[in-house]
């Protein structure tokens, strides 16, 4: 078990392997502002979907409805 980060990850899919947390990074509006999308792939990953929201916790901002 490690870890790999592969940016442009969606070129070498095929050559990923069948279990792994993809993790999606997008600029907010701020320079300094960005939010990350983790998207299990594959069984392995998502059955520690829980954990891995429970460990992440601290962490998320849900956004803010505009409509408001």
């Amino acid at each position: 078990g490690g870890v790999t980060v592969i940016e442009w990850g969606d070129a070498v899919s095929p050559a990923l392997p069948a279990d792994y947390l993809e993790i999606r990074f997008t600029f907010g509006d701020d320079d300094d502002e960005r939010t990350l999308e983790l998207v299990p792939v594959g069984s392995r990953w998502a059955s520690r979907t829980r954990a891995v929201a429970a460990a992440v916790a601290p962490w998320v901002h849900e956004p803010e409805d505009p409509t408001c």
